[in-house]
């Protein structure tokens, strides 16, 4: 399998589908899985007051918090388990996003290995005020564990 390579049938995950210990940060900060596929993963967040940092605008963290996530859940679909850890990520902050806005991000799996697996995650902007705005780019790597 290549990079590039179809990432299957995408289906949606029905809310509730994914059950989270209620004070874990993807509880807290409300993040959602909404679509996976063999090799993808589609998260969604509505951004709060919770998400916001001193002037108004999401945290920089918490796009770590959401792409590390939607990343994971990419990872573990191509794996078939849930046994891997993310070792590293780099970011790419080009965007902002305030209350009321929601952020979809997009994770495709780059690098599907059987030691590691490398990972991009989009971070899209969508308001009603316009067109969705790419607001981060994240590439993460993933230790296989089991």
């Amino acid at each position: 399998m290549e990079a590039g390579d179809d990432p299957g049938q995408v289906i949606d995950v029905p809310p509730g589908e994914i059950l989270m210990p209620p004070a874990c940060a993807l509880a807290v900060f409300g993040v959602r899985l909404v679509a996976v596929g063999r090799l993808f993963a589609r998260s969604e967040v509505v951004v709060s007051d919770v998400h916001l940092n001193q002037a108004g605008k999401v945290q920089g963290g918490v796009y770590s918090v959401i792409a590390d996530a939607t990343a994971g859940w990419a990872a573990e679909a191509f794996l078939g388990h849930p046994d891997y850890v993310t070792t590293s990520y780099t970011a790419q902050l080009v965007g902002a996003a305030g209350e009321g806005d929601r952020i979809r991000t997009e994770a495709t799996v780059l690098h599907p290995g059987r030691r590691t697996v490398v990972v991009t995650a989009d971070l899209w902007r969508d308001s009603e005020s316009g067109s969705p705005r790419r607001i981060a780019q994240f590439t993460c790597q993933q230790l296989v564990l089991g």
